[in-house]
């Protein structure tokens, strides 16, 4: 018989996400990325592209969030 390729702990649910630090952002959105901003909410810090799925209600992170030209922001919340 083969080795375990996973020791224990990894499936343990407990151990799937230990976050080591979290931040909240201002963001918007544009089609189906989130754009994380800067303290001042004017900059791009990054882009989290979510693919769309192909069923029938296809709503993603993004259909959540406020668009990028519109003057108010929203916030997410970002562990690492």
């Amino acid at each position: 018989m083969p080795p375990d390729p996973l020791p224990h702990w990894d499936r343990d649910p407990r151990n799937i996400l230990l976050p080591q630090a979290a931040l909240a952002r201002r963001c918007a959105s544009e089609g189906n990325d989130v754009i994380p901003l800067d303290e001042d909410g004017k900059r791009d810090v990054s882009r989290f592209a979510f693919p769309r799925q192909n069923k029938e209600w296809r709503a993603l992170n993004p259909d959540f969030r406020g668009d990028v030209d519109e003057p108010e922001r929203d916030v997410i919340g970002l562990l690492s």
